[in-house]
């Protein structure tokens, strides 16, 4: 039986192939020169035939996407990309010997029914090669050609584009993203190119904007615990939830699953007919994209103009310069007669989507056409399989009358779930498709019959991946291999991740620390609730101590003031600053002591712990041996009683750097009430944020695509918040627009010198009494010297690359490729079609590794120490830090064990995807960092980042790493080992005094010095925003020099120092000895300032904000609630933190009628059964139970 194959993409290959294995003859007719169909790359569009992008990667995974008897290599990526598949399609080929039953070049005119069609089924099939055409004759036809190749373009949809002055195309044409660079790009449709398409404009493109109408969900590739989505989505288990649910019941669970990742609703990407499915959008990037403002989402176009563009719902006009219509590809098929297929509204009536219902012969099928929700390649094969088997006689369809009335439910059904919308009505239950086709050629696994027989092949099927291989466990084409792949398919699935394995130790009793931890928490909150008041009675650096338990408190001064003014009374007078603040409903002064009723809390300039003590009687006479002759004098003031002494001596301060630091230093000092001086050597603000494209060795800057790895409610300054309608992450250029926006309401410019650069820092003679200092400048090659009471260092700890080549032996002897730092680098540009080593794996190791790979022929990131690698995305898409960084979080940090704490916090970060299956950290590491990188799991996932262990040494052209593996032809080593900071502009005798930032008090002051007035600001890498560290340390460094705050005597700053930097033979890294946890940290020098918020006495004045502040994240603002620069509009700015959050992500208004995720995740809990929901959960496990060679994992 002679049978033609129209077509030598995915779908004619598996047809010939299974046309051999019936005993047929194929011909493969392909009118291009070369297999491969839509996953064959070419530069140039080719008529008649599907076009795909260079970038486009394979949506399923390859387990879930192989032919089920021909598994992929084991060291293919999961995710492929499309040379990468082509290669396999090329693989299967030779395999089953497929070229020769292949006629390249050949283009099919016409296929019609012979005369005798009622009898024979024959067709006649018209072929031209060379303009030559060739009738023949086949038995069976398969029509294989796909329906990728027919833009559908609906233009009359569009009211105006006929005007449109701008460029617009369809997806087809499009190739590479350099097109849309500097432009303003509208995105018209959100299936999977359309998102594909905007994620790489949005790289290089001014704007990008999506618009939608439907909405859709959008799914990672990377799913639970790092899984491919496909393989932990379609189970048995999970389409027996599905299936045997009520609809709406079954769509309830899936919204909130795929909510569980972001909710769509506050990314404007929720249905507004919640009702109907939509089919999935699968995408890594799309979410942190439009969380970062890369990519904005709007409704559906209204109308085009001249220039710009109208949506529904929004009356602005949105000037664009460029128009993409992913609307997706119309279904015909130019070579049959309309009589033979029909197709209507983009829907051909076919029985199973493959027989056309109205042949008198069942000898012609389309094969491909359909949208399942999975892999295409596993489904065309079982079509094929069925095809085949009905050619031979061997399957039967049922009566034309029942193929109808079947095509016509289902047609119904689709309309109702999913719309009638292009091609939604192809779309089908991938599971319930292939079962059904299976089940007709006796090829659908039993797991009841193989729970008898092979009980762990049996769990694996039901609970597993259903991966093609389970269809050739029996029935025509058993394959004897199918048992083995099936049982192998998590080793093949990870084998290529694990291309580094991490170090770790056992950690000891978790099962025990749990138990504690759990004991603790209970007594803690038990001893919190039956407290009724707070007294205090050592003080802790710089409290306002609340007393309210005390009546009757008496205060001894003489070991707390040493110069200043003490001030008792119901609230200290302005303009003036005060050693001790204490307030009191009434105060009593004799000639030796100072008695106090009703003390509500206290504040002090001193920053040392256990030195406030609250004895019987307050002795005044130390006080006034402090003063000299000054005496004790009686206020006339109703308000208190003032007791004065000397006042500060800094007035003028130089600050060194217009960066973060630099401004918020200037900023402080004027409110402090001092004259700050700025020096920058170059012509702006910003520092390390201000881009620029041309390289100065006197400076670092940032690369261009950077973005901010704090939220801006987290990174903003406690004063000023960030507009509302920016993102939640920044890119530089908005953040330096923030920075200009602070510098102008502050009024800072006026302070600040620039292109000034600072060329010494040395002490005055006198430094023992005056504490001043000798700054020379230049500018304009001319120098001048400046005396200054005190020396604000704000140039930060990216200042000088490090680059050690010594730890790289060959590097610069023998290596003939370049390497740089990165420092150095700006753009991907330099690295197209390169094989490029980094080295390194902090936050800009990762960021270049990610943005490298979309134009390197091979990214190898070479990793030394464990990393965790954190998402901005959080539970529910909102940013980390804001759900992470709380006073809850923190109250638990301290509260419970710290093995336990780890342990937590690793499986959160595992929730995510295996770190330890990525080869990049492990749950018993004891040294390791966490980067934030949301791209990164799919990168190596998909093969375009490979994770390799440290480099031992290199060659001419290549890299010998400590596993012993060697990568050949490195073209670029790419360093992205840190930045030391050398402080070239002090004295050797200041420069001296630490070798780190742990050699100063609370990271900024050397306990050394005579005088304090040198104060080294944003030298500390914190958990959090290093801007609000700076801004912190600023506020306290201020107050240190106006005389409101007060340091401890050198000894004890020694000791403190001391006690928190370890031995120098156990000395970390460098880059690690700045890490230093944010809540902590802040609140530590908030205390010195006496700025920190009590959230007790705010739970008795404001519970609301109390709630907010101990529950909700530790947003900046919580510090300028009390104590000196105390902000009004502090709490409201706390309580309105999460609509500026919202709100720039609300671009697409929504109907509020849409259901919500809530009202389901209600419903399910109230319906499912225990033993349901215990299943369930049990899958999103997918390695445990059964896989034989691997047990569970975090």
């Amino acid at each position: 039986m002679r049978v033609a194959v129209v077509g030598a993409g995915v779908s004619g290959l598996t047809a010939t192939k299974c046309c051999l294995d019936e005993g047929l003859e194929p011909t493969c007719f392909e009118q291009s020169q070369d297999i491969g169909g839509l996953w064959r790359y070419t530069e140039h569009i080719e008529a008649g035939r599907p076009s795909l992008y260079p970038s486009l990667i394979s949506n399923t995974s390859k387990e879930m996407s192989a032919f089920s008897d021909f598994p992929y290599p084991e060291d293919f990526p999961v995710f492929l990309p499309n040379a990468w598949l082509l290669d396999y399609l090329r693989r299967y080929a030779e395999r089953f010997g497929l070229w020769k039953h292949i006629k390249f070049e050949t283009t099919v005119v016409s296929i019609q029914k012979c005369p005798d069609f009622a009898t024979t089924g024959q067709w006649d099939v018209v072929t031209k090669v060379d303009g030559k055409r060739t009738s023949h004759v086949f038995d069976a036809v398969m029509v294989c050609s796909g329906n990728f190749y027919e833009p559908s373009l609906p233009l009359h949809c569009f009211p105006g584009i006929e005007r449109f002055q701008g460029q617009y195309f369809h997806s087809r044409q499009y190739k590479h993203p350099d097109m849309f660079r500097g432009k303003r790009v509208l995105v018209v449709g959100m299936g999977n190119s359309g998102v594909d398409i905007a994620v790489e404009a949005s790289r290089v493109a001014t704007k990008v904007t999506i618009c939608t109408t439907q909405g859709a969900w959008v799914l990672s590739r990377v799913f639970d615990h790092g899984y491919p989505w496909d393989m932990v989505f379609n189970t048995r288990l999970m389409s027996l939830i599905r299936n045997s649910l009520p609809g709406s019941l079954s769509w309830g669970l899936i919204n909130y699953k795929v909510n569980q990742r972001f909710k769509h609703e506050n990314y404007g990407l929720q249905s507004e007919k919640s009702c109907l499915v939509r089919e999935p959008v699968i995408n890594d990037d799309l979410p942190s994209y439009i969380l970062t403002r890369r990519i904005t989402i709007k409704p559906s176009v209204k109308e085009f103009k001249d220039n710009s563009v109208v949506f529904y719902s929004c009356p602005e006009e949105e000037p664009i310069d460029i128009v993409i219509f992913c609307t997706g590809y119309n279904v015909s098929f130019p070579f049959l007669e309309e009589a033979v297929i029909k197709v209507e509204n983009k829907h051909a009536s076919l029985y199973k989507y493959v027989f056309p219902t109205h042949l008198q012969r069942p000898t012609l099928a389309v094969l491909g056409l359909i949208k399942p929700f999975g892999a295409i390649m596993p489904v065309t094969e079982m079509q094929a399989r069925w095809v085949t088997r009905v050619f031979r006689g061997l399957c039967q369809l049922p009566p034309q009358s029942v193929m109808e009335k079947e095509v016509q439910e289902k047609s119904k059904t689709q309309v109702q779930w999913f719309g009638l919308s292009f091609d939604e009505v192809l779309k089908t239950d991938c599971l319930v498709y292939m079962d059904e086709l299976a089940s007709f050629i006796g090829a659908k696994p039993s797991v009841l019959g193989l729970l008898c027989r092979d009980p762990w092949l049996a769990l694996t099927i039901f609970f597993g991946p259903c991966t093609p291989y389970q269809y050739r466990l029996r029935g025509p084409g058993h394959w004897d291999g199918a048992r083995q792949a099936i049982l192998t398919q998590w080793d093949r699935t990870l084998k290529p991740t694990r291309t580094r394995v991490p170090a770790g130790i056992p950690s000891p009793f978790p099962s025990l620390l749990t138990v504690m931890g759990l004991l603790l928490l209970m007594a803690a909150l038990l001893l919190c609730f039956q407290s009724d008041s707070l007294t205090v009675c050592h003080g802790t650096n710089g409290k306002e101590h609340r007393c309210s338990a005390l009546p009757r408190i008496t205060w001894e001064l003489g070991s707390l003031v040493q110069q200043g003014v003490i001030w008792a009374g119901s609230a200290a007078p302005s303009g003036q600053s005060w050693d001790f603040v204490l307030y009191a409903e009434s105060i009593s002064i004799n000639k030796t002591s100072l008695t106090v009723a009703g003390a509500s809390h206290v504040s002090t300039r001193h920053c040392h712990r256990d030195v406030v003590n609250f004895p019987e009687v307050l002795e005044l006479q130390p006080f006034l041996q402090i003063c000299g002759e000054r005496s004790l004098k009686q206020s006339s003031s109703s308000e208190g009683t003032a007791l004065p002494c000397k006042d500060s001596m800094v007035r003028s301060v130089a600050i060194i750097g217009a960066g973060v630091s630099g401004l918020a230093s200037v900023k402080c000092c004027l409110d402090e009430g001092l004259e700050p001086t700025c020096f920058e050597r170059s012509e702006d603000i910003g520092g390390l944020w201000r881009y620029t494209y041309s390289m100065d060795s006197r400076r670092v800057s940032v690369y261009h695509s950077v973005i901010t790895n704090t939220s801006k409610e987290m990174s903003c300054f406690s004063d000023f918040p960030c507009p509302e309608d920016f993102p939640s992450y920044l890119p530089h250029s908005l953040l330096m627009e923030y920075f200009r926006m602070y510098a102008r309401h502050f009024d800072l410019l006026r302070h600040i010198y620039f292109k000034t650069t600072v060329l010494n820092v040395r002490k005055r003679p006198d430094f023992t009494t005056t504490g001043q200092w000798e700054v020379v400048t230049e500018t304009s090659g001319v120098q001048k010297l400046h005396i200054f009471d005190a020396v604000m260092v704000c140039t930060g700890h990216f200042q000088e690359p490090y680059l050690p080549l010594a730890s790289f032996p060959g590097i610069d002897t023998r290596f003939r490729g370049r390497y740089l730092h990165s420092q150095e680098y700006k753009d991907a540009e330099a690295f197209r079609g390169k094989r490029v080593l980094v080295v390194g794996i902090g936050n800009t190791g990762g960021d270049l590794s990610v943005e490298l790979s979309h134009v390197a022929a091979k990214v190898f990131l070479s990793v030394r120490s464990s990393t965790w690698v954190v998402s901005r995305l959080s539970d529910q898409g909102f940013p980390l830090d804001m759900i992470g960084t709380t006073r809850f979080n923190h109250f638990l940090d301290w509260l419970l064990p710290s093995a336990l704490m780890r342990r937590i916090r690793f499986r959160k970060f595992n929730s995510w995807f295996n770190h330890a299956n990525y080869g990049l950290a492990s749950t018993k590491s004891s040294n390791f960092k966490v980067i934030v990188n949301e791209e990164l799991p799919f990168c190596l996932l998909s093969g375009t980042i490979v994770l390799k262990s440290n480099v031992k040494e290199f060659t001419e052209s290549s890299a010998v790493f400590e596993d012993g593996t060697t990568e050949e032809n490195i073209d670029i080593v790419l360093f992205a080992t840190g930045y030391i900071f050398p402080f070239s502009f002090l004295e050797e005798s200041v420069r001296s005094l630490f070798d780190d930032n742990r050699s100063l008090y609370k990271r900024i002051f050397l306990p050394q010095l005579e005088k304090p007035t040198l104060a080294i600001i944003g030298l500390v890498q914190l958990t959090g925003s290093v801007m609000v560290g700076a801004e912190m340390q600023a506020r306290w460094v201020t107050g240190v020099f106006a005389g409101w705050n007060k340091l401890p005597p050198t000894s004890k700053m020694m000791a403190d120092v001391l006690k928190i930097k370890p031995p120098v033979e156990s000395n970390p890294s460098e880059r690690k000895n700045l890490k230093m946890s944010f809540i902590s940290y802040i609140d530590e020098i908030a205390s010195c300032a006496g700025i920190k918020p009590s959230v007790l006495k705010l739970l008795l004045t404001d519970p609301r904000l109390a709630l907010a502040v101990f529950f909700g994240p530790c947003s900046p603002y919580q510090y300028r609630l009390v104590g000196r620069g105390k902000w009004r509009g502090a709490r409201d700015a706390i309580l309105t933190q999460w609509q500026r959050t919202l709100r720039p992500l609300r671009t697409r208004a929504m109907d509020d009628s849409s259901d919500s995720s809530s009202s389901w995740r209600w419903m399910c809990l109230l319906v499912l059964p225990a033993a349901l929901t215990a299943g369930f959960l049990f899958s999103k496990y997918p390695r445990l139970g059964w896989s034989p060679q691997a047990g569970p994992q975090l």
